[in-house]
């Protein structure tokens, strides 16, 4: 049922104007919140430890923290139908070339990022610079709604790898080795082969990938801010990362990790309403 709606719904509202659709999914944001399911109470713990709020102040910042993950599926929805003059005026990303230039000279890159705000449209707007963006998507149930997501993505000029199999790492060094740009949303570990970090000042553990995939291609390695404004998506790309290979393999990959981490904590404080991470992330919470 949930991905017959899914379909549906990427079907429907493309032929609806942005704005209305960000209307609405906002209104559906603000009774999800009033319900307070699992979801926005992990939000609501994650956001306290992000900015040490609590009570009203805190409470505000969930509200527009919902809203602001509903923007991010009301763009979702819209963007295969989005034209790429419209695109442009959605997007401003500074030092984009950190990504674009050694891509156009056949160097891989892997650019790590939280979940703020709309990556998905920040992929298309690479993607047009760079040919395509590989990335990998978490393996949905049922199998259907997870087909669906990597048509969508498709769609936008995303290759989505299915996260957990085993091809899908010796297809991200084939893409990094071809001078591929790969984009992996790398502040929730999945696995069960994370590294700890320090992020946000308390202990989580954060996904190896980015750093052993840059490791063992020789890939620029790198992170991306992503935030929301009034009427465009806004971000920049960070300096590389540096991994010191006169170092012990697991050693260099964890330093790069901990730096990521660093980013990270400065991206999401700087803009806590447009990280949308509601699971639970951080060893205080377990």
């Amino acid at each position: 049922m949930i991905a017959y709606l899914y379909i549906v719904a990427w079907r429907l509202i493309r032929f609806l104007p942005l704005k209305f659709v960000i209307f609405v999914f906002s209104k559906m944001a603000l009774k999800a919140y009033d319900r307070n399911p699992k979801g926005v109470v992990n939000l609501r713990r994650n956001l306290g430890v992000v900015t040490k709020l609590s009570g009203i102040e805190l409470e505000k910042l969930v509200k527009l923290g919902m809203i602001s993950y509903a923007r991010y599926w009301a763009e979702a929805f819209k963007l295969p139908s989005i034209s790429d003059k419209r695109l442009d005026e959605m997007v401003r990303i500074e030092q984009s070339n950190r990504l674009i230039d050694p891509t156009l000279s056949k160097q891989g890159v892997v650019v790590a990022l939280p979940h703020l705000a709309n990556w998905d449209l920040a992929g298309r707007w690479f993607a047009k610079r760079t040919g395509e963006v590989v990335t990998v998507a978490e393996r949905l149930k049922p199998e259907k709604l997870f087909d669906a997501f990597v048509k969508y993505r498709r769609s936008i000029g995303l290759i989505a790898l299915p996260a957990n199999d085993r091809s899908t790492v010796t297809e991200l060094r084939a893409a990094l080795e071809a001078g591929k740009l790969v984009a992996l949303v790398a502040d929730r570990d999945m696995s069960s082969s994370g590294i700890e970090v320090m992020f946000c000042g308390e202990i989580c553990t954060m996904p190896s990938g980015p750093a052993s995939l840059a490791y063992a291609t020789d890939s620029v390695l790198t992170t991306a801010c992503l935030f929301n404004e009034q009427d465009y998506l806004g971000g920049f790309i960070d300096e590389p990362i540096y991994i010191d290979k006169s170092l012990p393999r697991d050693e260099a990959i964890r330093m790069a990790t901990q730096q990521m981490a660093d980013r990270f904590t400065s991206y999401v404080t700087s803009h806590p309403t447009d990280w949308h991470v509601l699971q639970r992330l951080w060893k205080i919470h377990a």
